[in-house]
């Protein structure tokens, strides 16, 4: 048995900012009240610093420079409250490669992604942020929901591009699909283990609401209700588990091998 105690408490403390700084504060220097997000103060809430914030406010204090150098006004520039943010295409985001820069999304028109490579955004996306939290640049509880959410779209993705599109979400729904073609297109059933795989993420989040919203809904009690119980997840069985099986449905083991190298630790600890 594992004793998930300190587990819980650590996972559910909530951090506090520096003494004396109140909830609006970055490097210990109190920040803007607005009258958005703030708390019965009235005071910002502040982020909690992870790793890089902590070493660029060291940074700061070494080189002799206090936030109170930092001018809000370098912070809320005009540009950054009021530039659209969805844009019409120009001569300034035209480049040569994606590495060379200027670097930018570009959705819509030609830029309309199929299926498949809408899935692999997805993977691609999990994959660094489970990449993220190895190096410790990130806390493992605090990127659960959007890890967990990113597998199971990409994997109802990759399933879709290969089924069809089916107006549903029901990702054991779309196991049965998949096998129903496999059998039709190839005259066996699909492995067991990618049904079973994929249906076990749906025992959790059947519609693709656990993993956004924490919470299913539920058709008799007409309601959504939280995730039952407590479950653990390894980090390192959850990243090579989800590689398998979305390698085993794209069915494009070079390239996924190549983009996500994964070194397969004996342990799973």
């Amino acid at each position: 048995m594992i004793d998930m105690g300190l587990y819980r408490r650590f996972y559910r403390q909530r951090h506090t900012s520096s003494s004396g700084a109140g909830d609006g504060a970055i490097c210990e220097v109190s920040t803007l009240s607005t009258s958005l997000s703030t708390n019965s103060n009235n005071t910002l809430r502040a982020p909690v610093l992870h790793r890089p914030e902590k070493t660029f406010c060291r940074r700061l204090r070494h080189h002799g420079v206090s936030m109170e150098k930092i001018m809000l006004s370098d912070i809320f520039t005009d540009e950054a409250m009021h530039r659209p943010i969805f844009e019409e295409p120009s001569d300034a985001s035209v480049r040569e490669d994606p590495w060379s820069g200027p670097q930018g999304f570009m959705i819509g028109g030609m830029s309309l992604p199929t299926l498949n490579e809408l899935s692999q955004q997805y993977f691609d996306a999990a994959h660094l942020l489970i990449e993220s939290i190895k190096n410790q640049a990130w806390e493992d509880y605090k990127l659960v929901n959007p890890a967990l959410f990113l597998y199971r779209h990409a994997l109802e993705l990759m399933v879709k591009s290969l089924i069809g599109k089916v107006k549903t979400h029901d990702l054991s729904k779309l196991a049965d699909e998949l096998n129903s073609l496999a059998v039709t297109k190839g005259g066996a059933a699909a492995p067991s283990w990618i049904i079973k795989r994929l249906k076990e993420i749906a025992l959790i989040d059947p519609g693709a609401t656990a993993f956004r919203y924490a919470e299913n809904y539920n058709n008799k009690q007409k309601r959504d209700i939280p995730v039952d119980g407590e479950i653990y997840i390894n980090l390192n069985h959850l990243q090579r588990a989800m590689l398998t099986l979305y390698t085993a449905l794209s069915g494009n083991l070079p390239p996924i091998a190549e983009m996500h190298p994964l070194q397969f630790p004996l342990s799973d600890t």
